[in-house]
């Protein structure tokens, strides 16, 4: 685990962005057809959460750890997101409360009824963003075979919902 926990600084990552998330160790048995049970020795689960800042270095970082753990190695997930989104759900935010407001006109001109004062404006979202992550088992790669694996980051998207409340005049 040492070695595996050392590749991802190799590649330049920050120690701040390292963590261990998991660790376990369990117990392994062998039951006897007597009721009797032996201990085979136990079983260590280590999980541990890389932060990588750049994109384009990902596939290097996965693949040294990979590399570094050989066989037993389980990449879980990989998540895309922004480190400070108060920016962005700032301005997502705005543009929710104008759109409603201009779908609210709308409806009001279609009823033929005027919008009073707000009443309430609930918020959901907002929250830094959550993209579906996917699993697979990594597989450590062959020397002078394997590249290292492509990893495109797309767009992470910011959410905010509003439901605004108009009284009706």
């Amino acid at each position: 685990m040492s070695t595996v926990l050392e590749s991802p600084r190799a590649n330049g990552v920050e120690d701040e962005d390292i963590a261990t998330t998991q660790f376990n160790i369990f117990p392994e048995f062998d039951f006897t057809r007597d009721g009797e049970r032996d201990l085979l020795g136990f079983r260590v689960f280590n999980e541990v959460s890389v932060k990588i800042r750049e994109v384009e270095a990902a596939g290097d970082v996965v693949d040294a750890a990979v590399t570094a753990a050989g066989d037993h190695v389980i990449v879980n997930s990989i998540r895309f997101t922004i480190d400070d989104p108060t920016e962005l759900v700032d301005a997502a935010r705005e543009l929710a409360v104008e759109e409603a407001a201009r779908k609210a006109e709308a409806l009001a001109d279609l009823a033929d009824v005027g919008l009073g004062d707000v009443l309430e404006i609930p918020e959901s979202g907002g929250g830094a963003p959550e993209p579906i992550a996917f699993e697979g088992r990594a597989i450590a790669a062959v020397e002078g075979f394997a590249a290292p694996p492509p990893i495109a980051g797309g767009q992470v998207a910011v959410s905010v919902f509003v439901f605004v409340t108009y009284a009706i005049e």
